[in-house]
């Protein structure tokens, strides 16, 4: 952003609302770029700028029950950056771009939005699983203020995250990583479609056929389980919307419109999607380089 779109490093806020950016994190950035705005909600310490929640509550969850107030930066942000890791999540199954916003909220923990996802009472047992239920990461995907100022998606998997969010990275056994680290990053301006993509590559690593360690079996299949997906379906089309409930998150009583594409690839071997086939408004994977996945004739990918 500084050096290729010439933004002013005054201009520029990075940070996680609900936690902090670590010393060894902060002395790198800093030094190259002293003048970014290094954000923290505790502690103005250490050249960190403190910020506050907002005096408004600005995301109305669409089943009626809260609503959150967010924070100053978010509501003054001209757009958004969401930069997440390729993780497995022992209450949501996977853990990527819309999880990254159970951060954004003014509150001390997102224990609050936790009954909307398929594990909301115990780690690793699923007990709200299935599809066509209120999730509450549609609300986030589609908030004026969180998915919707997005301007850039970015999943960091160059090191794939273990079996739940708590674990260390692991080396990943599907192809092309093959016993590898993953070595990947994924980008995209449609949220919908990103996650999905992500979606499969975790599905597919955690399914619970690879034993990556003794500690982590009983977290194998979590992302495998019955509606892990059920946001993204809901996100892209409201025919998958649960009955009873309109996605409104900015409270302007007009339902959200679909955020963006969600399918399946065709498997995991060649990774292809429906845009790869060159049908319009699909997914398109595209690898670089091209190795990735392989080429369908006809079609560059």
């Amino acid at each position: 952003m500084v050096y290729e779109a010439g933004v002013d490093q005054k201009n520029i806020s990075i940070g996680d609302p609900i936690s902090h950016i670590f010393g060894h994190n902060y002395d790198i950035w800093h030094n190259e770029f002293p003048d970014v705005v290094y954000v923290d909600k505790t502690s103005e310490n250490s050249g960190r700028t403190l910020i506050k929640p907002t005096e408004k509550e600005l995301i109305f969850y669409s089943d009626k029950t809260k609503s959150d107030k967010l924070y100053d930066i978010i509501e003054n942000a001209d757009y958004m950056i969401n930069v997440a890791n390729l993780k497995p999540h022992g209450r949501a199954g996977i853990s990527l771009t819309a999880k990254n916003h159970f951060g954004s909220h003014g509150r001390q923990s997102a224990f609050h939005l936790h009954y909307s996802l398929i594990s909301p009472v115990s780690l690793g047992k699923p007990t709200n699983n299935g599809y066509r239920k209120y999730r509450v990461f549609v609300d986030i995907m589609g908030s004026k203020y969180l998915g919707q100022n997005t301007m850039l998606y970015v999943v960091d998997g160059l090191f794939g995250g273990g079996s739940n969010e708590t674990k260390v990275p692991v080396k990943y056994f599907m192809p092309p990583f093959n016993n590898d680290w993953s070595n990947s990053i994924f980008l995209s301006q449609d949220q919908v479609a990103l996650e999905s993509v992500c979606f499969d590559f975790l599905r597919n690593e955690w399914n619970g056929t690879f034993i990556h360690s003794a500690a982590n079996n009983s977290y194998e299949a979590l992302p495998s389980v019955y509606g892990v997906d059920d946001y993204l379906h809901q996100a892209a089309d409201k025919a998958k919307w649960p009955e009873g409930i309109n996605y409104d998150p900015d409270n302007t009583g007009i339902p959200l419109p679909s955020l963006g594409v969600h399918e399946h690839w065709n498997d995991a071997l060649n990774k292809q999607y429906s845009g790869n086939f060159g049908k319009n408004g699909g997914i398109e994977l595209i690898s670089v380089p091209d190795t990735l996945i392989k080429s369908v004739k006809g079609v560059k990918n």
